[in-house]
């Protein structure tokens, strides 16, 4: 069986704690490395910003999401 939903447009309180507890895993994950290669240590400072802006209180409601526009 395939799932044939449209994807959502919105993300629920629910969905951006799981979002930011997935996020705080795998930083955890990359900190316990003891070598981590340059484009983990990388995708791990994305992460740390990616948090910090997760967890802003404006998004502690869910949040909407769109496609950007072109530049």
């Amino acid at each position: 069986m395939t799932d044939e939903r449209e994807p959502t447009q919105f993300l629920s309180a629910d969905e951006m704690r799981v979002l930011k507890f997935a996020v705080r895993r795998q930083i955890t994950r990359w900190a316990n490395r003891r070598s981590p290669n340059a484009e983990q240590r990388a995708q791990r400072a994305t992460l740390q910003q990616v948090l910090h802006v997760l967890e802003d209180d404006a998004f502690a409601g869910g949040c909407d999401l769109h496609v950007p526009r072109n530049k």
